[in-house]
């Protein structure tokens, strides 16, 4: 048996004698077409057999090239050097050609414009004026042009090769590749017929099939609507092989001295056609390479549309599509599962009709919610609320709509919401269970406090010991009473039954009092700056109860800083107190979090200190109840600064 290397051989031997053989007679043959000087004919096929053969059999193969064009030259008369030269220039320009194609990432199936591009600029404008450039210079060299015939020669000459790579290159390249072919009747039939009038056309228009002379008339442009339908049925394939269906008719056909072109010399109707055959022919290719890559968007669109149906109809959480009123444009399948109503029943209707909640509050703050919405492009609100399944019973819906109207794609407001009613059932039990274990707490731990004191004020005098352990029981008792009130705090406002008991005060006598207490139980020097004349209306014991937790926090996490500063400043509409510390700082993850029930953040240093994690979720609940803000700025390691900013009137 014949080894693999020999068997490569071989077959890179054939491919070199295939293109030479294909070369050498489609030369011959061009070169018989009223050449130009002799050699520069405006039908010139080889210049797009070669490049096709480098494209699709790689650049071995060049040698084929140089032997055809040489020979074809040598054997009509050229001098041994000029054949040499015109081979060299031939073989340059295919190589360069496919070279550079290579390089920007050409697709042999042209089915991109930018494929197309690449095709005309590189190969088919700038290469073949190597070819030309050589080619016609090797000729003046040999005497057998002038230097008066040179600009025809070398245009003759360019525009052959041109046009031979814009309609055999393409034609040759798209039926190399692999595609895939479905047969069907139809199909064959439309392309029967498709092909049938081609032929009638290009007879009719350029081979004088009807006996009527079409000679200098403009009648070429009757054949673009059977091409206009090769490239949108049959593609690129189509476009290409319409194009070199009507080349070959109308060159033959104004060869023999019928059609349009035929009204002077044969290379003079020639240069006329062959212009109209590029612009044929990089119209066709353009046409259908966009008309392909619109087919490949409107599949790849059309795909992304199944895909994000199937997700969106597979999906637990349902969605809403809704309009600037409120009604809804669309809902998906998981809204069934939901409230109980079909997509169908859900179009059209006012998505707060949904949302019957007990509280008649409820739906007006929704309805504000959704009002600040739609001033807010691109923002997103989430709410909780109660409303009717369909069934009769109650559901808890927890919903967050983004505001996406001036998004061209969507040109909607999209509400995610899902069923939390096992956890707000959870959360509620869970609420009832430390409200109720805070009020009972209450009464045994007064009972012990009072205990506490009653034995610390017989043991005063008698041991000192004794007396110390009472004492750090008794701070311990005060520790467990405050959490307790957190406890009801917290349920309080789970229940929405924070009560506030307002009145005017002065915020700096406020500020300034709570600092004079805790000064006598820290090390910190807390430096108090006054505005001077904040007055407030607001709750005073549950104002004092966030400064308390907010400088007992700078205090907390301060340990090896020894001052706090507290300023309060304050204008026509709001008072602002601001508590900054130089600890260790809160790390820009857990920010958005520290407001957050129980939470506490992940710090080495942080978990060591003492807490529940509710100072700061009940100091933002009281500010909030009141109207107001309060938010943390903070740099890890550096310290914190938590701002409260209170509207002076209720």
């Amino acid at each position: 048996m014949p080894k693999t290397a020999d068997l490569r051989d071989l077959a890179y031997l054939i491919k070199v004698l295939i293109i030479f053989t294909a070369y050498f007679f489609t030369a011959r043959l061009g070169l018989t077409l009223d050449a130009v000087s002799g050699f520069a004919t405006l039908v010139w096929l080889p210049t797009g057999l070669s490049l096709a053969a480098l494209l699709i059999f790689g650049f071995k193969i060049w040698p084929g090239i140089f032997l055809g064009a040489f020979l074809a030259n040598l054997t009509i008369g050229a001098p041994p050097l000029v054949a040499l030269g015109i081979g060299t220039g031939n073989t340059l320009e295919a190589v360069l050609a496919a070279y550079f194609l290579k390089r920007l990432g050409f697709n042999n199936s042209l089915d991109t414009l930018k494929d197309v591009i690449y095709l005309v600029i590189a190969a088919a404008f700038f290469s073949t004026m190597v070819s030309a450039t050589i080619g016609v210079f090797s000729l003046l060299l040999g005497g057998i042009v002038t230097s008066k015939t040179y600009a025809a020669t070398w245009i003759a000459w360019w525009m052959g090769d041109l046009i031979s790579d814009l309609v055999v290159v393409p034609l040759l390249l798209v039926w190399s590749t692999r595609f895939h072919f479905t047969i069907s009747i139809k199909r064959l039939i439309e392309a029967i017929v498709l092909s049938t009038l081609l032929v009638f056309a290009g007879l009719a228009v350029f081979g004088g099939l009807l006996s009527i002379s079409f000679k200098g008339r403009p009648v070429a442009y009757l054949v673009f609507p059977l091409l206009i339908w090769a490239v949108f049925r049959f593609g690129v394939r189509g476009a290409v092989s319409a194009t070199f269906i009507l080349s070959v008719i109308a060159i033959y056909s104004t060869i023999l001295g019928f059609g349009p072109f035929s009204v002077g010399p044969l290379h003079e109707n020639l240069w006329f056609l062959q212009l109209f055959v590029a612009v044929m022919s990089i119209t066709a290719m353009t046409f259908a390479a966009i008309a392909h890559e619109g087919r490949r968007a409107n599949e790849k669109l059309q795909s992304n549309e199944r895909r994000f149906r199937a997700l969106i109809e597979k999906a637990s959480d349902a969605i809403f599509l809704v309009d600037k009123k409120g009604s809804i444009l669309y809902a998906s399948p998981s809204s069934s599962k939901i409230i109980g109503y079909t997509p169908q029943e859900l179009v059209g209707q006012i998505c707060f009709v949904f949302a019957r909640s007990s509280d008649p509050k409820n739906k007006l703050e929704l309805s504000k919610l959704f009002k600040q919405l739609l001033k807010q492009p691109n923002a997103s609100i989430t709410a909780a609320s109660r409303a009717l399944h369909q069934d009769g019973s109650w559901k808890w819906i927890e919903a967050t709509a983004t505001n996406l109207l001036h998004d061209s794609s969507v040109k909607a407001i999209v509400v995610n919401f899902r069923d939390v009613t096992e956890r707000k059932e959870v959360e509620e039990r869970k609420d009832e269970f430390i409200s109720i274990a805070s009020h009972e707490l209450r009464t045994p731990l007064a009972t012990v406090k009072g205990y506490t004191q009653i034995l610390g004020q017989l043991l005063q005098s008698k041991d000192d010991k004794l007396t110390g352990y009472i004492s750090k029981m008794a701070g311990q008792i005060d520790r467990l009473t405050k959490l307790v009130a957190d406890l009801l705090d917290v349920s309080q406002i789970q229940a929405g039954k924070l009560e506030l008991h307002k009145s005017k005060f002065n915020m700096d006598s406020l500020v300034s009092e709570v600092v004079d207490n805790l000064q006598l139980t820290t090390q910190h020097r807390i430096l108090f700056q006054p505005d001077g004349q904040a007055k407030i209306y607001a709750d005073k014991d549950r104002i004092s109860e966030v400064l308390i937790n907010l400088m007992t926090n700078a205090i907390k996490y301060s340990p090896r800083s020894d001052k706090i500063l507290v300023r309060v400043n304050s204008d026509t509409s709001h008072v602002n107190i601001s508590v900054q510390d130089f600890g260790i700082g809160i790390s820009k993850k857990h920010i958005s979090h520290l407001f957050e029930r129980f939470f506490r953040a992940e710090n080495r240093i942080r978990s060591s200190f003492s807490g529940l994690g509710l100072g700061l979720y009940i100091s933002q609940r009281i500010i909030k109840r009141h109207g107001g803000e309060i938010k943390a700025d903070s740099i890890k390691g550096q310290g914190s600064t938590f701002t409260v900013n209170l509207p002076i009137k209720e």
